[in-house]
């Protein structure tokens, strides 16, 4: 399904991301997104190098972008 969304041809290669946010050293959103690897070659690296996903894409001459699909998901906050 992932691959379909982002229109690759079946069997196509996928790079998935997850990024966490943190707050005063505490988890507060994970973030997880897919990108065609054949278009995003050392994405991951980039990511490593800097998390924000505005500023990796512009490496790859992209200013601006917009999301296809978005799911949200929260959950009340625990002593854990």
């Amino acid at each position: 399904p992932v691959a379909r969304a982002l229109q690759l041809a079946r069997g196509g290669k996928v790079l998935r991301a997850e990024l966490l946010d943190e707050a005063d050293g505490r988890p507060v959103a994970l973030a997880t997104m897919y990108f065609p690897a054949p278009r995003f070659a050392g994405l991951l690296e980039l990511l490593a190098q800097s998390p924000r996903v505005t500023d990796v894409l512009q490496h790859y001459g992209i200013s601006d972008y917009f999301r296809r699909h978005n799911r949200v998901v929260a959950l009340l906050p625990t002593d854990e």
